[in-house]
């Protein structure tokens, strides 16, 4: 039996062709290049890392609890909205998927340690998606399920939230389904 060839495409966040931050980048991806017309769907897997940065930790006064800073957060691919389908149930998801934090905070201790976030091969299902139609690629992260907001770090003492995320590094692999 033949091995199915599969194709990868690297974006680094400091190549993004618009967007005003980070967590919110446009691309222009020449996908419709890269992937061969004759497939009409292909399995996407994706590996990422971001560079390290300050995520601090809160205090919330009312319920005496600290608020961490997030575990997880979670990237969208805009052009696909709802057309992702997942492997463990097949139904449709705006999310590409999840990147988990390098620590997570089990103590009671407000901290403003160095993170990063990241995905490999065992983070997040194989999605399936249609041949894209488009170069552009628009990648949003978010953090918070009920209420998203964009995934931002702090500065080094942790007083002030920066306005977007650290610098990130992600790797697609897409391969046809015959």
């Amino acid at each position: 039996m033949a091995q199915t060839k599969s194709y990868t495409y690297v974006f680094n966040s400091g190549d993004r062709m618009s967007g005003t931050s980070i967590n919110n980048a446009t691309y222009n991806a020449n996908l419709t290049g890269l992937l061969p017309a004759e497939y009409q769907f292909y399995k996407l897997s994706f590996y990422m890392i971001t560079d390290s940065g300050f995520y601090t930790d809160s205090y919330d006064v009312a319920t005496g609890s600290v608020i961490y800073a997030p575990q997880t957060a979670f990237i969208t691919w805009n052009q696909y909205a709802n057309t992702f389908h997942r492997e463990s149930d097949n139904s449709p998801s705006p999310i590409l998927g999840y990147i988990i934090r390098s620590v997570t905070q089990t103590t009671t201790v407000i901290s403003n340690s160095i993170r990063y976030f990241q995905a490999n091969s065992t983070t997040n299902p194989e999605l399936t998606i249609p041949r894209p139609t488009t170069d552009f690629i628009q990648l949003s992260f978010f953090t918070g399920n009920r209420n998203p907001t964009p995934l931002v770090a702090t500065n080094t003492d942790g007083s002030a939230s920066l306005t977007d995320m650290t610098h990130y590094s992600l790797t697609m692999k897409f391969t046809p389904i015959i």
